[in-house]
């Protein structure tokens, strides 16, 4: 289970299962990091940083955390105070580490301290009726900016069709390892004047049994 916190809150009948799919040699991102950091350790975070010493200086696992929140579009912690994180840590949102990102993660630690979390393979994974969302990296440039992305996508069409229950999975516009169709185009990390769009897609089923 990975990547930002998001409001993952709402009631479904069946449980959730989160697989995301990564080849990367960090333990944690930023998701799974929120899950393995007490409240204590969350709490005793400073809200901004002036220099990157003090966040190396933080203990291991509020130090990733942090790492992941002070750059823009990471795959892995960052090791700089990005410009980015100088031009909106002042703001009232989360777009970098801050006192609302800090809120946001104490509100959740409540619902994020009831998951599991198991890092395996996904075809390791037990397989049971639940709501399956599927987060593979992409199959275009941009997934393969994570440090090992290598993958068998026709495999992995073949265990989600294969998940019981409601499945879920997503992908970028173009991709054909599964009929996906187009969700959403959302600005891109490189900002709004870059002009880049990434066009969102989903493949959904149902397989209740």
């Amino acid at each position: 289970m990975q990547n930002n916190i998001s409001p993952l809150v709402h009631e479904v009948a069946q449980p959730i299962r989160e697989v995301v799919v990564r080849y990367d040699d960090y333990q944690n991102n930023a998701c799974g990091l929120a899950y393995c950091v007490g409240l204590d350790g969350v709490t005793r975070i400073p809200d901004a940083f002036e220099d990157y010493r003090e966040v190396s200086e933080l203990p291991r696992g509020p130090q990733l955390l942090v790492r992941f929140w002070i750059s823009k579009g990471r795959a892995e912690p960052s090791s700089t105070l990005s410009p980015w994180y100088f031009q909106w840590r002042g703001a009232n949102d989360c777009r970098v580490w801050g006192p609302a990102v800090k809120r946001r993660i104490i509100e959740q630690k409540p619902i994020i301290d009831r998951w599991t979390i198991e890092r395996k393979a996904w075809w390791e994974i037990e397989v049971e009726t639940a709501h399956w969302h599927v987060d593979p990296p992409y199959n275009n440039d941009a997934g393969r900016r994570y440090p090992n992305s290598t993958l068998t996508y026709s495999s992995l069409a073949a265990w989600c069709r294969g998940l019981p229950g409601s499945v879920d999975v997503c992908e970028n516009v173009g991709a054909d390892w599964l009929p996906f169709e187009p969700l959403y185009e959302v600005v891109t990390s490189r900002g709004r004047r870059s002009g880049a769009i990434s066009k969102e897609a989903v493949w959904r089923l149902s397989n209740d049994r």
